[in-house]
């Protein structure tokens, strides 16, 4: 009797396994990126002309749409509406006396 739940047990073992592993998702081939493309990213994102990409500023959103666009060409999909995160920032604060 312990042999028959043994060979069942492992029947069933098995074949989970084996589904299992007939349904796992396909690896999703990522594009390669060189080391001189990354650079390139890097030298823009920091260049002068964004000047600092500070909060509210246009440099922010140039920055911002240059990611979008790279992200795009690299396959990726963005999150959300249009893979923006908007929110409220105080730029400005004076201390009191």
């Amino acid at each position: 009797m312990q042999k028959f739940a043994a060979k069942t047990l492992l029947a069933v073992l098995t074949t989970l396994v084996l589904t299992g592993c007939a349904i796992l998702p396909t690896p999703v081939s990522q594009p390669e990126v060189s080391i001189p493309e990354i650079q390139k990213h890097i030298m823009f994102l920091a260049s002068d002309s964004l000047k600092g990409r500070g909060t509210g500023l246009p440099e922010n959103r140039i920055a911002a749409e240059y990611i979008a666009e790279t992200f795009a060409q690299y396959g990726l999909e963005p999150l959300g509406d249009d893979g923006y995160q908007y929110f409220d920032v105080v730029t400005d604060v004076e201390a009191g006396p």
